[in-house]
């Protein structure tokens, strides 16, 4: 399973962060790739609620719809696809440093390939994904 950690400092609080980072009108600013999300309703979201969405990975486009699968507000989401080409997991923390909020976000995907081509190809994806991660979320407000 292919894992792509990448963290950044945001100077501003926890919930400021919290409500930007679980609005679906910038999950594009936040994870690469995605082009549209939209969700069953306004926050605050509880374990359970879906997000609908449209992505694009190595040129392919397609749509997922996901669900909130741990929730704990201010400091920890975790978001599970349940409808996807290609199955996902995203585990968003928020940790309070000096200078702002820790926002980690941690993408989790299954192998388009496997065996040991496959695990090769994994750790090659994981690198790339998780440098363009961490420029997506260099780009943040508050940065």
């Amino acid at each position: 399973m292919a894992s792509a950690p990448a963290s950044v400092v945001i100077a501003h609080s926890a919930d400021v962060v919290w409500q930007y980072i679980t609005d679906p009108d910038n999950t594009s600013h936040v994870l690469p790739g995605t082009l549209s999300t939209h969700a069953d309703k306004r926050p605050p979201y509880e374990v359970g609620d879906r997000w609908y969405g449209r992505a694009k990975f190595f040129g392919m486009t397609y749509e997922w719809i996901g669900v909130f699968t741990r929730v704990e507000v201010d400091r920890l989401m975790e978001f599970r696809s349940v409808e996807s080409r290609f199955p996902f997991i995203t585990t968003d923390t928020l940790d309070a440093v000096p200078g702002g909020t820790r926002y980690t976000c941690r993408a989790v995907g299954e192998p388009m390939v496997r065996g040991r081509a496959g695990r090769l190809l994994d750790i090659g994806m994981s690198k790339v994904y998780q440098h363009v991660l961490r420029r997506h979320l260099s780009k943040l407000p508050g940065r």
